[in-house]
């Protein structure tokens, strides 16, 4: 019975995630990520991260968004306040240039009372996001980065994603707005 735990043991340290390219890039992505949308607290995204994360062969792929978290925006603090523990707990797992960490612009903020109910995400509701908060226009890109970045206390994320389409601005100025995040450096894909 000691020999098969033993065994089994074994077996366990030698699982190795397995990892392939972002589409047409050279980042390397876990093929499973984890997403911090039903995160809560800082507390409970740390414990989860260290489970996804065991050792440098685990997850190395995390999904933030503004409407993430109660209220929107509050799951990206937890995430950043966790992983600043993380890095000092475990500098070397906990690496920056071994993640990749993904954030999403549409939705908005607000000032930071906004509920995460599905009115809120269409820009009603109570505290809901101003009229420009809201959507894919450079102004809301622009400040959408800013804030996700402050939130995440990072410098820039690997991916920013549009978390939705938006019918109400031109594909050009979407384009252009996105662009305009990598070139400032605030993100190396979109």
């Amino acid at each position: 019975m000691a020999k098969t735990e033993a065994k089994a043991d074994e077996t366990k340290d030698e699982l190795v995630m397995e990892y392939r390219l972002l589409g047409n890039t050279g980042l390397k992505v876990s093929v499973l990520g984890f997403g911090m949308m039903s995160i809560d607290s800082k507390d409970q995204c740390k414990k989860l991260l260290k489970a996804c994360r065991p050792n440098k062969n685990g997850i190395n792929f995390f999904d933030n968004a503004e409407l993430y978290g109660e209220p929107c925006g509050m799951a990206d603090k937890h995430f950043g306040d966790a992983l600043k523990e993380l890095q000092k707990e475990d500098p070397e797992l906990w690496k920056r240039e071994d993640l990749v960490i993904t954030g999403k612009i549409f939705f908005g903020v607000g000032d930071g009372n906004v509920e995460n109910s599905p009115l809120s995400a269409i820009g009603m509701g109570k505290n809901a996001p101003g009229v420009n908060e809201i959507g894919l226009s450079k102004k809301h890109l622009y400040e959408g980065m800013k804030g996700i970045l402050k939130r995440l206390s990072l410098d820039y994320v690997d991916v920013v994603f549009a978390h939705r389409m938006c019918a109400h601005t031109p594909m050009e100025e979407i384009v252009r707005g996105f662009n305009d995040i990598i070139e400032r450096g605030e993100a190396l894909y979109w």
